[in-house]
């Protein structure tokens, strides 16, 4: 939903979240007003002139608590309206629901104490109230589990959305997400499934740069000496509204990762000044940042990315959608295993090889094209030299019925 208001309290010593007042106006046409534990709530249609109204007593309610500090409070307080955007839709949250409404007004007193929005003009709040709206109802209109990717089968995150649910209605309110797991578990697949064409996607390596996000100047193809500056991913998504993956983002240097400061707060903006046109961008409505994670390689991520993350999504191997996607009982009863074996050892700080579904789905084409020994052999070679090696080996010849037909790591050898 889209917020706009403003936070006070009447006592210059109370404590500005947890005994603040509001005053507020969402999306859905709802006016809320009052202490947080005793809030008053009003209804209206979204219509854009009643939001506008709902905007102006927002602004009415900002210039009373001004006037009131300025008598309280020596040198007074200047009071804003913020525009914010928070999960879930206004519209659905019964006015009984106090406890829903109450985590919302100290969501948005902890916002407003912390500036975590952007200060914004009636007109701007209606126009993206409008645009949520439009959001929400074309979402309504559907199921949500239709995919850009044939095959892929959405997976549940919390027992009620799937993570195309959540990848979508995150880009309708302008958040940003971590998706984190083991290479292979489909990450880049499902921001796919759920954007499409509109993703952009760039992949992060240990040695880019500032200009690999925003861009820089290029030769021109056929004309010696001419170089004409050319947009990076990061920049064309914030102008056109789209989201943006960056793959394998734990290489991206502490360095360049701070460019994305100022992207992913409340200002939504960059500065890019060798740009040779409008050098300071503001995210277009749409746009939102889908950072893809590999835990424990390269270098990580910043604690400030971290802050500016609406949530982070864990990705694991999705082996009850192998069954769904034609991968062969044996070696989704391999995969079974050493990922009980791997989750035993994680408690112990010890990571071990695990196969992946990247894997998983790999060793079904392979034995369509060839066979189930086949594959095994091409699985075995990707597992490290070692004891997990030989267990991966003696499950496969087991658990796929090779007999004596022990595979073995895929080797060109001399005849």
């Amino acid at each position: 939903m889209i917020v706009y208001g403003i936070s006070y309290t009447t006592d210059r010593f109370a404590h500005e979240v947890k005994e603040a007042h509001v005053a507020f106006a969402t999306d859905a046409g709802v006016y809320v007003s009052g202490h947080v534990d005793d809030l008053v709530i009003e209804r209206t249609e979204p219509t854009v002139e009643a939001l506008t109204a709902l905007g102006f007593r927002v602004q009415e309610a900002a210039e009373k608590a001004a006037a009131d500090a300025e008598r309280n409070v020596p040198g007074g307080v200047p009071y804003q309206p913020m525009i914010t955007s928070m999960p879930g839709d206004s519209d659905a949250i019964p006015d009984d629901n106090t406890q829903a409404w109450h985590a919302i007004a100290l969501r948005l007193a902890d916002r407003y104490a912390g500036m975590g929005g952007q200060y914004g003009s009636v007109e701007e709040f209606v126009e993206k109230a409008q645009w949520a709206r439009r959001e929400v109802e074309q979402s309504s209109e559907g199921p949500t589990t239709p995919t850009f990717v044939d095959g892929y089968i959405p997976r549940s995150v919390d027992g009620v959305h799937t993570d195309i649910e959540i990848l979508r209605q995150a880009r309708t309110y302008g958040m940003h997400v971590i998706q984190s797991g083991p290479p292979g578990t489909g990450k880049s697949t499902s921001a796919t499934a759920a954007h499409g064409d509109h993703l952009l996607t760039i992949a992060c390596y240990d040695g880019m740069t500032f200009q690999d996000l925003v861009g820089q100047y290029l030769p021109v193809p056929g004309e010696a000496g001419v170089f004409r500056y050319v947009d990076g991913a990061l920049v064309t998504a914030m102008l056109t509204g789209r989201p943006l993956l960056l793959d394998d983002f734990g290489w991206m240097p502490s360095g360049v990762q701070a460019t994305l400061l100022p992207v992913l707060d409340h200002r939504r903006t960059l500065t890019v000044l060798d740009r040779p046109d409008e050098q300071v961008i503001t995210a277009a409505e749409g746009f939102c940042v889908i950072i893809n994670l590999n835990p424990g390689i390269g270098f990580g991520v910043t604690s400030p990315i971290r802050d500016r993350s609406a949530f982070e999504l864990h990705v694991p191997v999705d082996l009850k959608a192998a069954s769904q996607l034609g991968i062969p009982a044996g070696f989704i009863e391999v995969a079974q295993h050493l990922h009980t074996l791997a989750d035993g050892e994680a408690a112990n700080g010890i990571r071990r090889w695990v196969p992946s579904m990247r894997s998983l789905i790999k060793a079904r084409d392979l034995t369509m094209v060839f066979d189930e020994h086949f594959a095994a052999c091409a699985m075995l070679g990707e597992c490290p030299d070692g004891e997990q090696r030989m267990k991966l080996q003696s499950l496969l010849t087991t658990e796929l019925g090779l007999g004596i037909d022990v595979p073995e790591p895929l080797q060109a050898r001399s005849l």
